[in-house]
């Protein structure tokens, strides 16, 4: 009787864990990265989404490999197979609840860490800091009349560039971090968060963080040349207009008031 009682008591614990294992975990998303792609996992037990490779193992199930052409995953439990459509593709497996679930601001962080954003950042800064030293620069040589001094020319020059440093010191990484962090809690979902947050410990998303500055630094050199082509005449259409808003304002003056 012992015996049949001890087996009784096992049988709750037995069946949970056979359902467990065939309970197939809600395919829910990839980076695609080659070799290092990863695939978006959510629990059908836990409800907790995990950012996974061919080869890991998640809940019981090992992700035996991956078909790009239709989207799915092969899994396999001991001798239990299975395949996996991603979750909203028509392949016959929808989301568990079909609801997004809310960013917070720790895993908004934890993205932030895995790119390395205040680092990245700071480079960022000090690039634009010196390409607004530049552009003032040329902006001062085209605007100032040309009887103006060396002397004055070059005052007018440290002011602007005081001004820019003064700008640029609001703008300090660690300061910014918190509110950058909330946009990102605002902007994605949790399961977003976490894909970009695996998507940065890949190869792939390290190089584009850290050839983020570069790259940024090189759309400004395009750009530059085309903004100060258009200077002279952005130039002369302000002057155009004070010219059209005094000659109203004179106007308005010799014009006698209504009886």
């Amino acid at each position: 009787m012992k015996t049949i009682r001890r087996l009784l008591l096992l049988l709750p614990g037995l069946a949970s864990l056979a359902l467990a294992a065939d309970n197939l975990p809600v395919f829910r998303g990839i980076i695609a990265a080659g070799k290092d792609s990863k695939f978006g996992l959510t629990s059908a037990v836990g409800g907790g989404t995990s950012w996974v490779s061919v080869g890991d193992t998640f809940d019981g199930w090992t992700i035996a490999d991956y078909h790009p052409t239709s989207q799915t995953l092969s899994l396999k439990n001991g001798t239990k197979e299975a395949t996996l459509a991603l979750a909203g593709s028509g392949g016959g497996q929808d989301a568990a609840d079909g609801t997004d679930v809310k960013a917070s601001l720790a895993q908004a962080n934890d993205v932030l860490k895995k790119m390395n954003f205040d680092q990245m950042m700071a480079k960022m800064l000090d690039q634009q800091k010196k390409a607004s030293a530049d552009m003032i620069k040329q902006m001062t040589g085209q605007m100032v009349p040309g009887n103006t001094s060396p002397e004055d020319l070059a005052a007018i020059q440290q002011f602007q560039q005081q001004m820019v440093a003064q700008m640029m010191s609001a703008l300090n990484p660690a300061e910014m971090h918190d509110d950058i962090a909330k946009a990102y809690a605002d902007t994605f979902t949790g399961d977003e968060l976490d894909g970009l947050a695996a998507f940065y410990t890949t190869p792939t998303g390290m190089a584009l963080a850290d050839k983020t500055p570069a790259l940024q630094a090189r759309i400004q050199q395009a750009m530059m040349p085309r903004i100060m082509s258009v200077m002279p005449a952005i130039q002369q259409s302000a002057q155009n207009f004070g010219r059209q808003m005094a000659a109203r304002k004179a106007a308005a003056a010799a014009t006698p008031p209504s009886p």
